[in-house]
């Protein structure tokens, strides 16, 4: 993943926010730029009225992977909490293994600890389109080069 930036209290009482590149190209919106995030908590109503928060963009990603680039932002998680009124709650949370193999055994353990209503997934589950399409890659990338090798073959014979 590129990026660049440090996410703290900026100047002027903007919080900090990176964006992924997408975004950035989509509204035209540059490192230093201030932007607003507005979090509607319930139906909006005379009210109950959206929270509104100022950010100044202090970094831009591109990770390569549009599931993230279109849609995540990071922000200090105490700003976020604020803005949508978690109190000191949280939505997710995600963990990083250094052992790629254990993963299902991590998640298997996190779902036994955490119990119901929470509930794990691996990345394998999250994105499962995504590895199902390199899993096909790889077949057909065989398949692909065993054609190519029949093709010269018989090209190779035809010439003599």
């Amino acid at each position: 993943m590129q990026g660049s930036g440090n996410i703290s209290q900026t100047d002027s009482g903007f919080s900090s926010i990176v964006i992924g590149n997408k975004i950035a190209s989509k509204f035209n919106i540059s490192i230093g730029s201030k932007i607003f995030i507005i979090a509607t908590v319930g139906l909006p109503s005379p009210s109950n009225p959206p929270n509104v928060k100022p950010f100044k963009v202090i970094g831009i990603y591109e990770s390569g992977l549009k599931e993230y680039d279109d849609v995540i932002l990071y922000a200090d998680m105490v700003d976020v909490q604020k803005l949508f009124s978690f109190g000191n709650n949280i939505t997710g949370l995600e963990l990083m293994v250094n052992d790629i193999g254990k993963i299902q055994e991590a998640t298997n353990k996190i779902k036994r600890l955490l119990g119901y209503p929470f509930y794990a997934r691996s990345v394998f589950q999250v994105y499962k389109g995504l590895f199902t399409w390199v899993e096909l890659q790889k077949k057909t990338d065989t398949l692909s080069i065993g054609l190519i090798i029949i093709v010269a073959a018989f090209n190779i014979i035809a010439f003599f």
